[in-house]
């Protein structure tokens, strides 16, 4: 089993009406934001991708041993009780609720490209119907992530974060035997989504599937149901603290939509 990312179904007439229930969620948040509308007759731009789910697991453990200050090693290169152990550290960075790479349903929701920027991720409310538990984060936050990390896993990003074509092309063409081979396809596949590369153009939501118009909403399928205002801390977001009572371990707490995280 997998996940697929797009940008740019939103602006199609067949999804208007997801993106319509996606703008009045936003819009009660306080985010400004609306899917670029496809021109009538013309061919939508998309961009598409996908990986198992496992790959999407060990980049967000190379993410979280880089966030710590940990060795940074692939998930292949390490034992299965070292895997599980690193993923509890995950699971303990997950529940600080401001990481959009973290802070995300597998199966199904949105990254937007808001011009109002949201610092940490968005929980809409449950009678939202968002798909992804409501959980939404900003592109531009989790393009900003995955630069943050990427020289650990041995990508080469140039001066001002972007990927020149070599480097893209290199990456494109690691060996499969590359340690960090599943980490690096699911990076790339998701800086693509979020950066709009000239060469890949992306328009609208990121679907697990990605947004649009201008690099835009990165789109998940199948939250957390507590209302999140920006800049309110995770500490006092209502509903967050339900889950994070005294006495229940961090490494306990699971996002809701989170697929099995085998290697």
């Amino acid at each position: 089993m997998g996940l697929s990312i797009s940008v740019g179904l939103l602006g199609t007439p067949e999804l208007r009406d997801d993106a319509e229930v996606l703008h009045r969620a936003l819009g009660a948040e306080g985010v400004v934001w609306r899917e670029p509308v496809a021109a009538p007759g013309g061919p939508a731009e998309v961009f598409s991708a996908g990986f198992p789910y496992s790959y999407l697991a060990g980049l967000r453990r190379v993410y979280v041993l880089h966030r710590l200050g940990e060795p940074v090693t692939g998930a292949r290169g390490v034992s299965r009780e070292q895997y599980e152990a690193d993923l509890e550290l995950v699971d303990d960075e997950t529940v600080m609720f401001d990481s959009h790479l973290l802070c995300h349903a597998d199966h199904a929701g949105y990254y937007v490209p808001a011009e109002s920027a949201f610092e940490d991720p968005l929980f809409l409310p449950e009678e939202a119907d968002v798909p992804g538990a409501g959980m939404v984060g900003s592109s531009g936050a989790l393009l900003a992530e995955l630069q943050g990390f990427a020289a650990a896993i041995g990508i080469r990003p140039a001066a001002d974060g972007s990927l020149d074509p070599a480097e893209s092309r290199r990456l494109e063409a690691l060996p499969g035997d590359d340690p960090f081979e599943p980490e690096v396809f699911a990076w790339h596949q998701l800086f693509r989504a979020c950066s709009g590369q000239p060469r890949h153009r992306p328009r609208h939501r990121l679907q697990v599937t990605v947004g649009s118009g201008r690099p835009g909403a990165l789109v998940r399928r199948p939250g957390v149901p507590a209302s999140r205002r920006p800049g309110v801390p995770a500490s006092r977001r209502p509903g967050v603290p339900a889950s994070r009572r005294p006495g229940v371990p961090a490494s306990r707490l699971r996002l809701p939509g989170r697929a099995p995280r085998r290697r």
